[in-house]
């Protein structure tokens, strides 16, 4: 028999008994095993490859990586639903093979394998269809699977941020442990020049006494040296009156050499000075090993970082030193002069700034430079806000944005929150809620979680007002659990404690149509007064503590970085867009 004429035969007769006969499947022929020209039942069927194989080829074929497989049971093959690629899930994970039994008692799914082990379980049935419920439990379970997608992505970030903080702290702590050295040193270095200046300016006071002392005692020994060879010839052969004038004269040099002794009877020309240390510096150097002990900070679930004692910081002033400023120009793309109304920072010092012009969301470096392309909305957007690690959230009318950032500036969609009122400013609450300000709603400011659920705060009333566009701003202060809004018409900044449910508004001179309002050092808060042309420094109790003019007309929004070290102030003028830059001290 011709080889090449009979693999061409089977191959026919393959094809043949794979047709539907009277409703029912028939047997299929392994198709590797007939190249090897053998005739094996075939028990499973790869869609992705239109072949059928037996039981012990099936395990050949999915080592061919060069494909993915999508394998399923060969009896179906041919019917008019050929099924799906599951991505593997329809494969057993001990025996990696099709699943084709359910086990009522175990309420596991089981392969021809799984049936030895399975032999004696009362309710063990064979997968040939599903019910109307099935297709609804999926539909229904859709839902959370996308829900927890989302979950389980916001607990990677945290899982990266520690993983980065576990990295970063060595080099962290030894930063700060050579900062503190610098500074001891500086101390040092310091304390020594100041005491070694007063012994330069003792010494030369002494040194003066010294050199007066001493031309003295010279002009006195000269005296003596003129006087002594005169005595004998005074008494042998001097007049009365030589005489008598030299008697005089020696008392005078006499009187004089007994003054000088009375006055330094005992002048030591070494001058005896040293040393006295601080009672610290002792217990400082005897210290030894101990000078420096770990100190692990109680985490704080809600920032996803260690809790920082900023009470030092807390009600003081700033200094703010100007240092850049640059107009925020029109794109290529840009139908409209642009108009930035939300800006915050990134952890890594990046900015991330919209666009309400032109309905784009953009990212720039430190020096306040576009990186990246911009990310466009179909509706305009009003504010930004930087809620977990590289998380952002965007708001849009009736819509908040949850979006991603990555090291390359690129912005991408996680999940769309569908919200029953008018978003305009975002800020952090927890780490799963955020606060936001509304308008044409009578309900000023409100929560809403990542998943969507909106609530009311129910401790404490809130302005009665109905905000229209641009008229209202909000941020939180976590550490204080202080809520603040701005009432731009009333000149007013309203804080409230959520704990407490007390209240205070802050009106003054400087506060007039304040506006963008942000979190300042030490659980301060700063807000932009735009009639005044400054920023508002305030105490969660209420006080002022500076007014800082600002080089620009009318300021809308600010931000504060990470560590509370610059501040961004943005403006819009006749359609110029401006950003400056500040140092805080």
């Amino acid at each position: 028999m011709n080889t090449k004429a009979t693999a061409v035969h089977m191959d026919n007769s393959i094809n043949k008994s794979s047709d539907m006969v009277g409703g029912r499947v028939m047997e299929r022929i392994c198709e590797l095993c007939v190249k090897n020209l053998l005739s094996n039942k075939a028990t499973m069927f790869c869609s992705a490859c239109s072949e059928s194989l037996c039981d012990r080829c099936i395990s050949i074929h999915i080592k061919d990586t060069s494909k993915r497989h999508v394998i399923m049971d060969a009896r179906y093959k041919g019917l008019d639903s050929h099924g799906v690629d599951m991505n593997g899930l329809d494969m057993c994970n001990e025996h990696s093979k099709i699943i084709e039994f359910y086990c009522e008692c175990h309420k596991e799914l089981c392969c021809r394998k799984c049936v030895m082990v399975h032999r004696k379980c009362d309710n063990f049935i064979e997968i040939v269809v599903c019910t109307e419920q099935d297709r609804i439990q999926i539909r229904d379970v859709k839902a959370s699977v996308l829900k927890a997608d989302v979950d389980t992505f916001f607990l990677v970030q945290k899982v990266n941020q520690v993983k980065a903080s576990l990295k970063d702290s060595n080099e962290a702590m030894s930063k700060a442990i050579d900062t503190t050295r610098d500074n001891i040193l500086k101390v040092y270095d310091d304390a020594k020049c100041k005491l070694f200046a007063e012994v330069d300016a003792i010494k030369a006071e002494k040194k003066k006494t010294l050199k007066k002392m001493n031309n003295i005692l010279l002009s006195v020994r000269a005296d003596i040296a003129k006087a002594l060879p005169v005595f004998s010839n005074v008494l042998e052969k001097g007049t009365p009156q030589q005489i008598f004038i030299f008697s005089r004269r020696s008392a005078e040099i006499l009187n004089a050499v007994d003054q000088q002794l009375r006055l330094n009877p005992n002048l030591n020309p070494l001058l005896e000075m040293h040393v006295n240390f601080a009672g610290d510096i002792a217990n400082f150097i005897h210290a030894g090993d101990n000078l420096m002990k770990l100190n692990i900070g109680k985490e704080v679930i809600d920032k996803g970082q260690p809790e920082i004692n900023n009470s030092s910081m807390q009600n003081r002033p700033v200094t703010l030193q100007f240092l850049k400023s640059v107009d925020v120009v029109k794109s290529k793309d840009d139908n409209n002069d642009p108009f930035v109304t939300g800006l915050d920072f990134l952890p890594d010092g990046r900015l991330v700034a919209v666009d309400n012009r032109n309905n784009k969301c953009f990212i720039m470096n430190e020096r306040l430079q576009r990186k990246g392309q911009p990310y466009n909305f179909k509706t305009a957007v009003l504010d930004v806000r930087c809620v977990f690690h590289f998380l952002i959230a965007v708001s849009t009318w009736k819509q908040i944005c949850i979006m991603y950032i990555n090291s390359e500036c690129s912005i991408s969609l996680i999940k769309r929150i569908n919200t029953s009122s008018s978003i305009f400013s975002i800020s952090c609450m927890t780490s799963s809620k955020m606060v936001v300000s509304t308008y044409n709603d009578n309900r000023s400011v409100r929560m809403i979680s990542y998943d969507g659920i909106e609530e009311d705060f129910d401790k404490f009333e809130l302005p009665k007002t109905i905000y229209k566009l641009d008229e209202s701003r909000c941020t939180y202060i976590q550490a204080k659990n202080t809520l603040v809004i701005t009432d731009k018409l009333a000149h007013s900044v309203y804080m409230y404690d959520t704990l407490k449910g007390t209240s205070r508004a802050v009106t003054d001179e400087s506060i007039q149509q304040p506006s963008g309002v942000c979190v300042g050092p030490g659980d301060t808060v700063l807000v932009c007064s735009k009639m005044k042309c400054c920023i508002v420094h305030l105490s969660v109790e209420g006080d002022i503590l500076g007014t800082y003019p600002v080089d620009m007309k009318w300021p809308y929004v600010l931000c504060l970085n990470k560590d509370g070290s610059k501040l961004v102030v943005s403006n819009n003028v006749n359609g110029i867009n401006k950003l400056l830059i500040y140092k805080l001290s």
